[in-house]
């Protein structure tokens, strides 16, 4: 927004330095109003909308879970084999180690603990079986030979998942920073105001959302991933959110103008149009998702009985 201001403030400074502020000035005059909503609508979609939600896409990209190894990109045995050259201390959730994890008994902690690599011998990990791991249960070729069991919607639920999880922190977060510094004055208005926001789960729909373009770039065969960035997966989401909050942002400005005029407004009339269009938006992205996530499931579940897209003679049943 200041960069927004700042840029407004350069042309208009322009516009006064070649002979027009006056007529300028008069015109910012007049429509007042509508700058104030079109500075409301800049403000949702582009300050508030844009960055949340590139900011719980590349929050759930830093996840690193044994989970999500088949998305994230931490099979680290070449890794390891660098580590192991270099002396440098081995990621502990490569694939091995967390399929080791999964099939040993105890913490991740003990089942490291039984091993030189936690004792000082940083220097040597890569010159021990990775047997030494998990007791000599299983070896690494073992290990890497072991075929993922989980189809393809199952992978694509643990991706949705894992980004709703993410989407969920931060609303909560966020609901933290607008009860104790934005909030009302007594613990009534602090209730309300949390009452309303957790009545529209918008965080979480809108990461469910994204989730649809992550399993389509990263888990959906035969597409080419390089037209589907960043962008493409984040603008469903951002034209969600960024309606969500203009409506509300608008809501509010038609208040401010009404009070600065001087007409009397009501507030029930108002309260129920803000709620019936946030509603309204709400019930549209949940459609919206149902649809592409149905469409999506039934593709993948053609992959996974036919191994590749071709259509059925009849349409799946979605389980």
């Amino acid at each position: 927004m200041n960069l927004l201001i700042l840029i407004y403030y350069a042309v208009t400074s322009v516009i006064v330095l070649i002979g027009g502020g006056q007529n300028l000035g008069n015109w910012i005059d007049g429509n007042y109003n509508l700058i104030m909503s079109l500075a409301d609508v800049i403000q949702a979609f582009l300050v508030a909308a844009l960055a949340e939600e590139i900011c719980k896409y590349y929050t759930f990209r830093a996840v690193e879970h044994p989970d999500l190894l088949f998305l994230t990109g931490l099979d680290r045995h070449n890794h390891g084999s660098q580590a192991k050259i270099g002396g440098q201390e081995a990621y502990p959730y490569s694939s091995n180690n967390a399929s080791l994890l999964g099939a040993s008994v105890g913490s991740f902690d003990s089942v490291f603990s039984q091993s030189s690599l936690m004792k000082g011998h940083r220097g040597h990990r890569g010159d021990r079986s990775v047997s030494s791991f998990g007791n000599g249960k299983k070896s690494s070729e073992e290990i890497d030979s072991q075929p993922e069991i989980r189809t393809l919607r199952q992978k694509a639920a643990a991706v949705t998942t894992a980004m709703i999880s993410c989407a969920v922190g931060l609303a909560c977060a966020e609901n933290f920073i607008y009860i104790f510094f934005l909030g009302g004055h007594n613990a009534r208005d602090e209730f309300t105001l949390l009452l309303i926001r957790s009545i529209f789960p918008v965080h979480a729909l809108c990461a469910a959302m994204q989730s649809v373009g992550v399993i389509k770039k990263f888990l959906e065969p035969d597409i080419d991933t390089h037209c589907i960035g960043v962008g493409w997966i984040v603008f469903p989401a951002v034209l969600l959110h960024g309606s969500f909050d203009a409506v509300l942002m608008l809501v509010n400005t038609y208040i401010d103008i009404m009070e600065a005029n001087g007409y009397q407004k009501n507030e029930l009339v108002v309260n129920l149009v803000a709620a019936g269009c946030v509603s309204s938006v709400m019930i549209l992205g949940l459609i919206f998702y149902y649809k592409v996530n149905r469409l999506q499931k039934a593709r993948l579940k053609r992959f996974e009985v036919y191994g590749g897209p071709r259509e059925p003679e009849k349409e799946f049943e979605i389980i």
